[in-house]
């Protein structure tokens, strides 16, 4: 049940159970795999198409190195959709200049700032062939030398040909600019994300101090198809969950934040 809800949009399956759902071994998890499940369990068949597949990671792996060298030397054309969704769940005004203001009027600010700081957004563009260096900063820059490093790594052969590599990544506070989820995904590290909290909260020249700040990458995963007979990438999906904790003050004003949300972005129709 779990499966076709996730299938319809009803659900979100984790990282673990979307990579044991695609149990026909397509590269996707949709309503085939709930029905195929459903075969299973009133014994109509007795085993899975992911079953009978024979472990290619290492295959994969080195045919996505491949393709990331041809991706730096062709640079692609490709589509980039990007997904941005935040949730401020809590946020609490505080400083000297907060006496100044009366209670009902500083509850109505917190509640705006709520509404300023939450986005639920997506972003489609297309990005031309050799346009600039955007697709090598861009396209996922991954070291997978070392599997150690990944909470698991991944990956099954479909039956047209093509290597469905998933990269599951451990959890990260406080990231540095060297972790394997900022390297692979773009976002911002700890000092990124700092940097830009002082710069974004200043006011009329006043300069924003970080008193503190938390910053967690949960539930990140990297999916990624490629041809395995030409090594190019067709498909590069990544998602990640985002929790934040900050503390700010700018000219007396003290901001504390509480937020989570998503990112993810995924890269198709790529032309070499």
């Amino acid at each position: 049940m779990a499966v076709l809800n996730h299938s319809v949009g009803f659900a979100e399956l984790t990282p673990d159970a979307l990579t044991r759902a695609d149990v026909n071994a397509d590269g996707r998890v949709d309503s085939s795999d709930a029905l195929d499940i459903l075969r299973y369990s009133v014994g109509m068949i007795d085993s899975f198409k992911a079953e009978q597949n024979t472990d290619c990671t290492d295959k994969a792996v080195a045919s996505f190195d491949r393709a990331l060298t041809k991706v730096s030397d062709k640079l692609p054309s490709y589509i980039l959709k990007e997904s941005i969704k935040s949730d401020v769940e809590d946020i609490k005004l505080s400083g000297a200049v907060t006496v100044l203001i009366p209670s009902s009027k500083l509850r109505e600010m917190e509640e705006q700032a709520k509404k300023e700081n939450s986005l639920d957004r997506v972003y489609t563009r297309v990005v031309k062939q050799k346009s600039d260096d955007s697709v090598k900063r861009m396209i996922p820059r991954i070291d997978l030398t070392d599997l150690s490093k990944f909470k698991s790594v991944s990956a099954k052969e479909t039956p047209n040909g093509r290597y469905v590599l998933t990269i599951i990544f451990k959890d990260e506070t406080n990231p540095k600019a060297n972790s394997p989820i900022v390297k692979a995904t773009g976002l911002g590290s700890y000092e990124d994300v700092k940097k830009e909290l002082e710069e974004s909260d200043g006011v009329e020249g006043a300069k924003s101090t970080v008193d503190s700040l938390t910053v967690t990458y949960k539930n990140c995963v990297l999916t990624c198809e490629i041809d395995s007979d030409s090594d190019e990438f067709l498909n590069i999906e990544w998602s990640a969950d985002i929790l934040s904790e900050s503390k700010v003050t700018t000219a007396g004003l003290t901001v504390w934040m509480k937020s989570s949300g998503k990112r993810g972005a995924r890269y198709l129709d790529f032309g070499y």
